[in-house]
């Protein structure tokens, strides 16, 4: 019975992680995010934690899209499916989330920066202009 199991779990792992890599989605960290988007500013840097987050604390230049909203929103706020985005927020969990919402809906060019936790460089608060 445990064997089963194990066979199941290794085999969901690989068709997940297939998946992943298949989907354009690519890891970066803080450096390589300032360099995309210094080389293009069209990118949006995506922001997924909530209001009350965003105010107190966030990378300048960033779009609030809540992950709580994000599946009812996105394509209204962001028409375009060419859109390139990097996507954030405080640990990595609700970013790995949206993007997963993001790919459902068809977007592709995505970044994954993970979490406000690990960018070493200035942030601001205080609410949007």
């Amino acid at each position: 019975m445990r064997k089963w199991m194990l066979i199941s779990l290794m085999s969901v792992t690989v068709l997940v992680l297939g998946a992943c890599q298949g989907s354009g989605v690519e890891s970066v960290n803080a450096d390589q995010a300032l360099e995309l988007l210094a080389n293009d500013p069209s990118i949006v840097l995506l922001d997924v934690r909530e209001y009350s987050e965003h105010i107190e604390k966030r990378i300048e230049g960033s779009q609030l899209l809540s992950l709580s909203v994000i599946e009812v929103l996105l394509e209204n706020q962001f028409p375009n499916k060419e859109t390139t985005f990097i996507v954030y927020c405080r640990s990595g969990r609700r970013s790995a989330e949206a993007i997963q919402i993001m790919l459902e809906k068809g977007y592709q060019n995505i970044y994954d920066l993970g979490g406000l936790n690990d960018w070493p460089y200035e942030t601001i608060s205080g609410r949007p202009s």
